[in-house]
């Protein structure tokens, strides 16, 4: 067995049976012969279980001993056979031993300096038990290569004072640390110009400074252990790159033994740095952490560390930021971090073509936002993803508020599919806030302006749209929505009380110019209307749930139509598979909904035109809405429509000769 400091044992026999006969013929030819041969004898041999050789013994009056071409040849767990084939053992090139003035004391002999030159070694094993005959106040082993299962070394220059190994499974000893290498392999991954100073002791050891360079990233600082693991102090992190998943989690698992003692980061900064992580990546970041909480759960590090902090802080910038396919162009943040809850002193990035600039708190259930500005932004790629991101958010929140918004000249538009919609020129302005509470979103207080210079669902498109409402304490009112339509307007106001547990509302609402064609969209009719429509509604109910607002609805909807027509397919005769599609013009006046209590009637509803009469009526009480019924009759030549607009369906009656 090849053991790491096996010297120190031999050095034990040299102390007790050739000190003396050295001293006196150290400077003769006979002092070599002599310690080769006093330390093979048959007793020695077994005390050390092998042979030792030394090619060169020189002692330095009065205290320095110099061995040079040391070679152990261990008889351990080896058949004679063996014994014989295994010629190189361990070898050392050179060994400088400087005795302590004392020299033996207490039973053990004192060296001051132990200096091991050139050694190579294939394996680890500590020998321990001879530090109760040597007491070594500092050892030194200069150029040492080192190859084992998961460490590489080579060039490696260590000096431990007050060196101390307690078991078998030890290591490195306990003492005050040096350590350089020109390269150093750990599980596959070079680290090159390593420097170490540290004071390594069985419990709060200390590293003082360490250096190096990992994947061309230069890296340094400083580390204390505390009882709940290692504190990282000083740390940077300068160019290093990690953008491979794969490479990422391996190195997680194969670091892990020395990851997982790292529980703390007292200030860590990571410098020009390229980051692609899962979901996270990130360009040129620079960040700074202080005083970070780590975790070793998985759940706990991957879903609620943040939330666990109890006074940290985090600050960074980048070229860009992308987390959750969402791009964030030269973002700069600054966080403080608290028990459930991260204070965002300022964060600021392009985003979207525009610009969004944030401050407030966010809580694992509420945001609260001292003021969120954007300008410019243009939701156009991909509007549903992100918006679908923003609503999740939103899920997660109990409670929303923004003492100032303002949002500027921005836009979104939805192609991706059907009904296509867009709003340009978006202009918001809203103080004191309060936009969700007890889970349920509304305007609860504060007051709001919104504007749009264009807008456009579907076939509905409007310029210059307005909205002005204003809450307190739950009550919102709707002062003015007024939309400018292409051949019209839409203008309604109302309230509706969010802090009441029946939550009232009342709606005021009047139209012209609405596009018919709306219907055709919203329904799956066998007929399609065409024209615009003028409407005035007043309506109010309850609508703390569906029931409520089944038994409570009241108020009454007008309605006519100009510029009107349906258009009918239906196939041309029996059997045939060609369609014979009718356009029928119409005019609809006075159509009346009347609503009390849930219990609705449409009558008046009159259709009239030169080849067609007709009546749309019907009865629809919401408790059993299934069970309504609303119909269009229509008398055509030789012919009579009868359409159900609630179940979509379409009765054809011929009744010419």
């Amino acid at each position: 067995m090849k053991k790491l400091l096996i010297v120190p044992l031999i050095l034990t026999l040299i102390l007790a049976s050739l000190i003396a006969s050295l001293y006196a013929i150290s400077q003769t030819r006979y002092s070599t012969p002599l310690g080769n041969y006093l330390l093979n004898n048959s007793a020695i041999n077994r005390l050390i279980n092998g042979h030792v050789h030394v090619e060169k013994f020189t002692f330095n009056a009065p205290f320095h001993l110099s061995l040079e071409g040391v070679q152990y040849q261990s008889n351990q767990d080896l058949t004679p056979a063996q014994q014989d084939n295994e010629t190189e053992g361990l070898y050392i090139p050179k060994v400088e031993l400087w005795l302590n003035q004392g020299l033996y004391q207490d039973g053990k002999w004192l060296v001051d300096s132990l200096l091991i030159d050139s050694l190579s070694l294939q394996e680890l094993s500590p020998s321990f038990d001879w530090q109760e005959r040597i007491s070594i106040h500092q050892i030194a082993l200069n150029n040492f290569d080192l190859s084992t299962d998961s460490i590489v070394a080579r060039g490696i220059n260590i000096q431990i004072k007050e060196p101390l190994w307690q078991n078998e499974t030890q290591l490195i000893p306990f003492g005050n640390i040096q350590l350089s290498a020109a390269q150093l392999y750990y599980q596959g991954e070079a680290l090159d110009n390593l420097l170490v100073d540290a004071n390594y002791k069985k419990k709060d050891s200390t590293i003082f400074g360490a250096s190096f360079e990992w994947r061309g990233a230069d890296i340094s600082g400083q580390a204390e252990q505390y009882d709940h693991g290692w504190s990282l102090i000083n740390v940077t992190l300068n160019k290093l790159d990690l953008n491979d998943r794969e490479t990422i989690e391996s190195l997680a698992k194969d670091w892990n033994p020395v990851l997982s003692k790292v529980s703390h980061i007292n200030s860590l900064d990571i410098l020009n740095s390229h980051f692609s992580i899962g979901e996270f990546q990130a360009t040129s970041l620079d960040a700074s952490m202080e005083n970070i909480a780590l975790y070793s759960e998985p759940s706990d590090l991957q879903q609620h560390w943040l939330w666990r902090q109890k006074d940290s802080y985090l600050s960074f910038n980048a070229e860009s930021v992308n987390i959750l396919d969402q791009q964030f162009v030269s973002p700069i943040a600054k966080l403080q971090l608290t028990p459930h809850n991260i204070t965002v002193t300022e964060l600021d990035s392009d985003y979207l073509q525009g610009r969004v600039q944030m401050s407030g708190h966010i809580t694992p259930t509420s945001t609260q936002l001292n003021w969120l500005r954007a300008s410019g932004v243009k939701l156009t790629e991909s509007p549903q993803e992100t918006l679908a991101l923003l609503s999740r958010f939103i899920d997660t929140q109990d409670a929303i508020s923004i003492k100032q918004l303002d949002i500027l000249r921005s836009q979104v538009i939805q192609i991706e599919r059907p009904p296509f919609w867009q709003l340009s020129g978006v202009n918001i302005s809203g103080s004191n806030l309060e936009l969700k509470r007890n889970q349920t979103l509304g305007l609860w207080n504060g007051e709001i302006e919104l504007s749009a210079n264009s807008l456009s669902f579907d076939d509905v498109i409007a310029t210059q749209a307005v909205i002005n409402s204003h809450a307190s304490d739950g009550t919102w009112e709707l002062e003015r929505l007024f939309v400018p339509l292409e051949h019209g307007y839409l203008d309604a106001s109302g309230f509706w009380q969010l802090g009441s547990l029946s939550r009232p509302w009342q709606l005021v609402a009047h139209g012209d110019g609405l596009p018919l064609s709306m219907i055709n969209k919203l329904t799956n009719l066998p007929i399609q209307f065409e024209g615009l429509m003028e409407f005035e509604v007043s309506a109010m109910g309850l609508s703390g749930n569906q029931e409520m607002l089944a038994h409570s609805l009241d108020g009454t909807l007008q309605a006519n139509t100009r510029d009107a027509d349906f258009t009918y397919s239906k196939p041309n005769g029996y059997g045939s598979a060609q369609i014979q599609t009718q356009v029928i013009p119409f005019s609809l006046n006075s159509l009346e909904v009347h609503s009390d209590r849930g219990r609705m009637t449409v009558t008046k509803g009159k259709l009239e035109s030169p080849d067609m009469t007709g009546v749309i009526q019907g009865d629809i009480d919401l408790v059993v809405a299934e069970e309504g019924e609303l119909t269009l009759t229509t008398e055509l030549e030789c012919q009579q429509l009868v359409v159900d607009l609630l179940k979509g369906s379409v009765t054809s009656h011929h009744h010419c000769p």
